[in-house]
């Protein structure tokens, strides 16, 4: 298995409501997440390659290659593979966050998604906080190009991108009210071939003199074809996308089913034609499925009124390793 890890810095981004940002000195020093990881053969039959009882790092530079370790000593033997299950259990976070200049530190505790972490300002006590997901967080995610596996031969890709940016949420501003400490993931996936070039555009969507945004990510071979996607959120006030679901490479880009991370059941699906030489996109349609079908007239229908901007700049880039 190859993974491959990059950093980059988060772009500014301006919200239609404002909560105070982190400051200088914030940091999440570990995230841990207990994960189940299943290979999915096309008779729907799997094989487990974690079975959701340990932890394993996925921020931590220097620990990056634990999942990816593991599901390596555990590919099966052979076998055509058309996609991967994950079933996120748990995560746990160490952090500490500057706001209005006080320190504040994650502490050992067990809490349920929604609801408020105990952070300290006693450097002493800084430990994991403990999140249990409210619903089954279960994302599957079907290979644009099925694995086939050979005698245990074979090279599936572990993708992890994060930005600088510290993201949190709030049920109202005030360091006890906060329910999420995090980093904008900018993709994370398993792939089943290796990624040659990534595709970056920014989805805007406004209403009246608000904007709200989302960064769309597409990996692909070395001839465009699409492997596989991320929706990152930026801010909590953004679409709450996620992993990549489905996805297909269509006359001018791709149509691409995007997790909605609350929920395993929904998803937004995206219409998009790309033109790299030219560094602009155009979104033909963006709704969430079951609930919203709006692929005939382009937008995003929701209570809160926002209408998508169509149009955009894209940056078309190769993978250097």
């Amino acid at each position: 298995m190859k993974t491959l890890f990059a950093v980059v810095m988060a772009t500014s981004i301006l919200f239609a409501v404002s909560y105070p940002e982190p400051e200088e000195g914030s940091k999440i020093d570990s995230k841990l997440i207990q994960v189940k990881v299943e290979l999915v053969k096309d008779d729907n039959s799997t094989v487990t390659l974690l079975d959701g009882n340990e932890y394993v790092e996925i921020k931590s530079d220097s620990n990056a290659t634990a999942i990816s370790d593991t599901i390596h000593k555990n590919l099966p033997e052979s076998g055509i593979y058309i996609g991967v299950r994950y079933t996120v259990n748990k995560i746990k976070t160490k952090a500490q966050i500057v706001l209005a200049g006080t320190t504040y530190y994650t502490l050992d505790t067990s809490v349920n998604s929604g609801e408020s972490w105990d952070l300290s300002t006693d450097p002493t006590k800084k430990d994991y906080t403990t999140m249990t997901p409210s619903f089954t967080d279960e994302n599957y995610v079907k290979f644009t190009k099925p694995l086939v596996i050979s005698n245990a031969d074979a090279t599936i890709y572990s993708v992890s991108k994060f930005s600088k940016n510290i993201q949190l949420e709030w049920t109202d501003f005030a360091p006890e009210h906060i329910h999420w400490i995090g980093e904008e993931q900018i993709f994370t996936g398993i792939l089943s071939q290796e990624p040659k070039k990534e595709i970056n555009f920014d989805i805007n969507y406004t209403k009246g003199s608000s904007w709200k945004s989302n960064k769309l990510t597409i990996l692909t071979d070395g001839n465009y074809s699409i492997l596989g996607a991320h929706m990152s959120r930026p801010s909590m006030y953004a679409l709450n996308g996620s992993f990549f679901k489905d996805g297909k490479d269509t006359e001018g880009g791709y149509e691409i089913d995007i997790h909605k991370a609350d929920n395993s059941n929904s998803f937004f699906r995206i219409n998009v034609d790309i033109n790299c030489s030219g560094g602009t996109y155009t979104l033909n349609y963006l709704y969430l499925h079951p609930t919203e079908n709006t692929n005939t007239n382009p937008g995003i229908v929701s209570d809160e009124g926002y209408t998508l901007n169509t149009n955009g700049s894209v940056q078309c880039k190769d993978i250097t390793y």
